[in-house]
């Protein structure tokens, strides 16, 4: 009989181990063991007050499919995200928090981009004083190195 165990866990960065034992009659078995480690929105890069221009150089892929990124617009602002440097298709997306309570809701979209390799994609717009999430992807067989620049203009 073949189970197959899925424990999801939000862990801070450090060094963890993994412990296989028996069943409880001590019977061996031949088992498969995968782990994997993904961004979050628990685990997302915080850009902080946004006033000027950040820029971020990250990798999405197989192992690492969503990168979360926070930043906060202190007043009224021209926003402008741009994203380049792909090495496959990326896409990026830009939410803001309207109801404040720290995560991305289906009511929350402003806008998003595709960019194929080796493009560049951007997008401007007004916007208020309040937090927003971006969050930039790859499919499940794609591996990609990006560049994302969040600017205040």
């Amino acid at each position: 009989m073949r189970s197959r165990l899925i424990f999801p866990r939000s862990l801070g960065a450090g060094t963890y181990f993994v412990r296989l034992q028996p069943d409880s009659e001590g019977r061996n078995t031949n088992y498969s063991l995968g782990l994997t480690a993904n961004n979050t929105r628990d685990g997302l890069i915080d850009g902080g007050l946004l006033n000027g221009s950040r820029t971020f150089n990250e990798f999405v892929g197989r192992t690492d499919r969503q990168d979360f990124y926070r930043f906060v617009l202190g007043s009224p602002s021209n926003f402008r995200l741009t994203l380049n440097g792909t090495t496959a298709n990326v896409g990026v997306t830009l939410y803001v928090d309207t109801n404040g309570n720290g995560q991305i809701d289906s009511n929350e979209y402003v806008n998003d981009r595709t960019v194929g390799s080796g493009g560049t994609e951007s997008f401007s717009r007004s916007l208020g004083a309040d937090t927003y999430f971006v969050v930039v992807s790859t499919g499940s067989s794609s591996n990609s190195n990006y560049t994302l620049n969040l600017a205040t203009v």
